[in-house]
């Protein structure tokens, strides 16, 4: 058995190989055929068309929901002279399909390949169950050449094959200018459906205007007497303007100005609404704390209320004869401000011109008078039962006598002769 296998066993896993691969492609051709797996979660629908020229099951012809694929068709029978076509619904895709569903069958491309356009419809209508029929009346199918042809007498017949031969000769070369216009028809298409649209509007709008009008006409009628009361007061009323026209006048001709000058006024205030915005912003915060400001002071009160009372108010009621006497004791000190202003201005220039020292070795006026007055005092020290006896010492020597003939007639009495002659 081992000898079998170690000579046998490489050509058994190739048969198994080629098995698994032809089961995988034999799969991916039946899912891209169309087969339909038993574990699908699909329902079917059935239509009833006039003809169904052109459709061949099998071939996975698409149903579909405004363009999207929710299903394929998948038979077609006779019935009663009616073409009965079977559709396999994918219920993740199209869950329901109601009674008053429609079908449209169309080509889907130049080979007339057939494929249905469904409307799934909706409430009031109930829900189709897997089996059930879309009658004729809410399918449509294609209407053949041929038909239209047949459907005709031989004069309309001639008259239309003419007709067809005529524009294709006009056509012939202009296909680049027909699909040009057919592109514009676009754009025009969507105005002329916004134009329906707003007729739709307009007529909804006067049927509700004509509804209106009858209520208004039956009220009216029951009113009569009313109405009439209103014309009156509406006519005397426009007899009140009408005499005062000229008021009226008047007023109109003065509205330009003041529109002028709301306008200006708007304009300067500009800048002041600018600035209000931020201005109101820096207060929020101010505004968010005033109620607990405001409680603090209501706290604050209470307790200061009674202290004014019994302590600031006898205090005021007290100083009222002082206060009145002291009023024209400040008025003649309002008058005499202006001079006091200027003397301590003076004083103030004084005492800074005294004060200043430009630095180095050059002291200000006040350390010398500071030195006088230290001087004047040894100066005047020694006194007696007379008085105070200034003294001192003058130092001078005989060259500056001799420089100064002036100063030493001067000392001569003073010292009785001069010291430095002889």
């Amino acid at each position: 058995m081992k000898r079998a296998v170690r000579a046998y066993g490489r050509y058994v896993a190739w048969i198994v190989i080629f098995a698994l691969a032809s089961l995988i492609a034999a799969g991916y051709i039946l899912v891209h055929q169309r087969l339909q797996l038993p574990f699908a979660d699909t329902y079917t629908v059935r239509a009833e068309f006039p003809n169904s020229t052109g459709l061949v099951p099998g071939l996975g012809e698409p149903a579909n929901v405004a363009g999207v694929k929710v299903g394929q068709i998948n038979g077609v029978t006779l019935q009663d002279g009616r073409s009965i076509v079977s559709m396999t619904i994918d219920k993740h895709k199209l869950g329901r399909v109601y009674s008053n569903a429609t079908a449209v069958l169309y080509p889907n491309t130049p080979l007339d390949d057939m494929q249905i356009d469904i409307t799934p419809g909706g409430p009031p209508g109930h829900v189709l169950h897997s089996g059930e029929l879309i009658p004729v009346a809410q399918t449509t199918a294609p209407l053949q050449s041929d038909d239209f042809l047949d459907a005709l007498d031989s004069d309309s017949r001639q008259y239309f094959t003419t007709l067809a031969q005529a524009a294709g000769a006009g056509l012939d070369g202009q296909g680049p200018n027909l699909r040009a216009l057919l592109e514009t028809l676009g754009p025009t298409s969507e105005q002329v459906h916004t134009l329906a649209h707003a007729l739709d509007e307009r007529r909804v709008a006067l049927s509700q205007l004509v509804h209106n009008l009858a209520v208004l006409a039956v009220a009216a009628g029951e009113r009569d007497n009313q109405i009439g009361q209103v014309v009156v007061a509406g006519d005397q009323t426009l007899r009140a303007l009408a005499s005062q026209d000229t008021a009226l006048k008047s007023s109109i001709a003065q509205l330009p100005g003041t529109l002028s000058a709301a306008q200006r006024t708007l304009t300067d205030a500009t800048p002041l609404a600018q600035e209000l915005g931020p201005t109101l912003n820096a207060l929020e915060p101010g505004v968010q704390a005033a109620p607990a400001a405001l409680s603090a002071t209501g706290k604050l009160l209470k307790v200061a209320t009674p202290a004014i009372q019994k302590t600031v108010r006898p205090l005021v009621q007290t100083a009222k004869p002082i206060v009145s006497e002291l009023i024209p004791i400040g008025t003649h000190l309002i008058a005499m401000t202006p001079d006091l202003s200027s003397s301590f201005q003076v004083l103030n220039y004084t005492v800074n011109e005294a004060g200043y020292n430009q630095g180095g070795n050059v002291q200000s006026y006040l350390f010398w008078i500071a030195w006088f007055a230290h001087n004047v005092d040894s100066v005047a020290s020694v006194a007696d039962a007379n008085g105070h006896e200034l003294h001192g010492e003058l130092l001078v020597s005989c060259s500056e006598l001799a420089a100064q003939p002036a100063l030493g007639a001067i000392l001569d009495p003073i010292l009785g002769s001069t010291v430095c002659s002889g």
